[in-house]
């Protein structure tokens, strides 16, 4: 399994760990945190739940396309079109890929722009936090 790092803030400011420096989350952990986070009344909690879920998704897929030689460099401006055209290049020939592609599409759209983005609210995104990225998780090895 490729674990993944991410730096983590919210509520509270950022979580530091004992040496002092920032706490580094898994893909895993910043989904269960969506999860949590989505069950909030504030608005703002669950536009978070929503970025937390699509960075649980954009890190493991990052890591899993670095795992076949395919660095997506997070905040470049093109991260987004290498992200897309690695999956497309690796689709030809992985099944797995080919069923990937559509989930991290519908993520990017619902969970990133919609949701955190414009402040949309569909009992849709629950199901695409739930599911849809549960399932990125899984088929990119972040799972437990």
């Amino acid at each position: 399994m490729v674990k993944s790092t991410a730096r983590t803030s919210g509520k509270g400011g950022k979580a530091t760990s004992g040496s002092g420096g920032p706490d580094k989350l898994t893909a895993w952990q910043m989904y269960e945190k969506a999860l949590q986070e989505r069950k909030s009344k504030d608005p703002n909690d669950r536009r978070q739940a929503c970025e937390k879920g699509w960075l649980a998704a954009v890190t493991a897929v990052d890591e899993f396309l670095a795992s076949k030689g395919r660095v997506v460099h997070k905040g470049a401006p093109d991260a987004h079109a290498k992200r897309n055209k690695y999956l497309a290049d690796l689709a030809m020939n992985d099944e797995n890929v080919r069923e990937l592609r559509p989930l991290i599409a519908d993520v990017a759209e619902s969970l990133h722009g919609a949701c955190f983005y414009a402040g949309e609210e569909s009992p849709y995104y629950d199901v695409v936090l739930e599911k849809v990225v549960r399932e990125i998780l899984e088929r990119t090895g972040h799972a437990p």
